[in-house]
């Protein structure tokens, strides 16, 4: 993730890093949350990300999603993997921000091109080999050969495509279309037929922000309960 080459930013950490500091965040799940439309913003309008380095952005982009929704539902309660991820994160973009740093540090240093020193003390001199006492050219073979042993073959993973597609406007769009079918429904029958619990999260983003545009009506009698949608006329 650390080594991904794009014009505008070397990968999902960098591009996320960016938006903190633009606004001069430090990096906690509120600031995140804020940063969050920005990334999926860049996401929709950028084109030159390598197919396969999307797969990185987007899974960056589900765990703001997912940082976003809890920050609109405190009282959404999530799984302790979910938890985890978010932990990850945080952590994973505060050691790529010291990576930056010190990045920057090296980059000074090598700018001054004296990286380089020698011991004038020894200058002329011949270097010599001194091979330990009884020393025999099979103990090199031996400790040579215990080296390779040591080296981790490398190994060729099989490689997987992911498909995932997140997209609000669709959401918003789909479920505009079922109220203009049905003057109410529910938000359990709209999302009776989704597949991961990325799409359902977006569905309900979605029907946020179609009740933010006054669009759709929202009623839940109970904590928990059902959410029943009606068609603004």
């Amino acid at each position: 993730m650390y080594t991904v080459k794009l014009k505008d930013f070397q990968g999902p950490l960098d591009l996320l890093l960016r938006l903190c500091e633009e606004k001069k965040l430090d990096i906690t799940e509120i600031s995140l949350a804020k940063v969050t439309d920005q990334y999926l913003v860049y996401l929709k309008t950028t084109e030159n990300i390598p197919l396969e380095d999307l797969a990185d952005f987007l899974v960056i982009a589900s765990r703001l999603i997912l940082i976003k929704s809890r920050m609109l539902l405190p009282s959404l309660e999530l799984t302790e993997e979910e938890e985890e991820d978010i932990e990850a994160l945080k952590r994973q973009l505060e050691e790529y921000k010291k990576f930056k740093n010190l990045a920057k540090k090296i980059e000074e240093i090598a700018s001054h091109k004296n990286i380089a020193y020698t011991r004038e003390k020894y200058h002329g001199f011949k270097p010599i080999f001194y091979p330990p006492q009884k020393f025999k050219l099979e103990n090199l073979k031996i400790a040579f050969k215990k080296v390779l042993e040591e080296i981790a073959l490398l190994q060729k993973l099989p490689e997987e495509s992911i498909r995932l597609k997140i997209s609000i406007e669709e959401k918003i769009k789909k479920i505009q279309e079922e109220l203009s079918k049905r003057i109410r429904t529910t938000f359990q029958n709209m999302v009776k037929k989704s597949k991961s619990k990325m799409d359902i999260i977006v569905s309900f983003l979605a029907l946020l922000e179609l009740v933010k545009q006054k669009l759709a009506g929202v009623k839940q009698d109970k904590a928990f309960g059902e959410i029943k949608i009606s068609r603004k006329i």
